[in-house]
This record gives structure tokens, C-alpha cells and sequence, in this order.
């Protein structure tokens, strides 16, 4: 596989900026225990729904929480169509691409291939695992 390396910009307006940690509790939120279902089905319809999405979105179970993740939770904008919405991203918020021990190597010039232009400066590094399982990071020719 692959990552892509994105960095948060106040003077892009990124939406990155939005991002929150998600939460791996060793004991699950209320809301996955039919107390928190009854909670929630005092709210109103849109409260309720908003609420359960933004719990599912931000718990995980502890197993997981070694990805330290973070993410953007919203909704579509009004004027948008369709079943989802696209936040545009500006070439500049791009910063490191890293390829994983494993990928096919069509698929990684696939990828070296579209680093050009506005992404020239976007960094590639190959992922490698060490004697100790750990991953250690080198930088591609281009």
C-alpha cells in the first residue's frame, strides 16, 4: 500500500485542520450499551443521528490504537450534490509519500510517475521492515 503524508495549512484553509484524535477506550462509550442507545433516542432525529455517527467515527477499540489516528468529521455542505462530498486539496498540503514493503513496483512508478509538476516536491520514501519489526524509511530516485 501507501501513505500520503498530508500537512495542515491555516494559509491553504485546510480542512485537515478539523482533524481530531480518535479515542480507543478500554471501555466502550455509553452509546454502544443500551443506556447510550436510550440517550440517544432522547434527542432529536438529526441530534441523535449526528451524535451516534461522531461516536462511531471517533472510538475504536484499543487493539487499533497503535495508528494513532486522526480524523475529519463532517457533514455534506449545502451546496453540494450528490452521495458525498470533496474537500479540494491544494498540491502544497501533500508532503511525503511512503510506499509500503510490499508494493508491487508498477504500482509505485505508477505513483513516482504522477510526482511531477505541482507535486515535485512531494517526497517519496520506501518502507523496509528491520530486524526488529520496525519500519525504517528511505528516499527514492526519482
Amino acid at each position: 500500500g501507501v501513505v500520503l503524508e498530508i500537512v495542515c495549512s491555516d494559509e491553504l484553509d485546510s480542512p485537515w485542520i478539523l482533524a481530531q484524535p480518535v479515542q480507543y477506550p478500554e471501555t466502550p462509550p455509553d452509546m454502544f450499551r443500551a443506556e447510550g442507545w436510550a440517550e440517544l433516542m432522547t434527542h432529536n432525529l438529526n441530534e441523535g443521528i449526528a451524535e451516534m455517527l461522531r461516536q462511531y467515527t471517533f472510538n475504536k477499540t484499543p487493539d487499533w490504537s497503535y495508528e494513532e489516528e486522526w480524523r475529519v468529521f463532517t457533514f455534506k455542505r449545502q451546496h453540494e450534490v450528490g452521495e458525498y462530498s470533496d474537500y479540494p486539496v491544494h498540491p502544497a498540503h501533500f508532503a511525503n509519500v511512503y510506499f509500503g514493503p510490499h508494493m508491487r513496483e508498477t504500482d509505485r512508478q505508477d505513483i513516482l510517475q504522477l510526482l511531477q509538476g505541482d507535486l515535485v516536491h512531494v517526497q517519496p520514501l520506501q518502507a523496509r521492515f528491520e530486524l526488529d519489526r520496525r519500519f525504517s524509511f528511505e528516499p527514492v530516485a526519482r
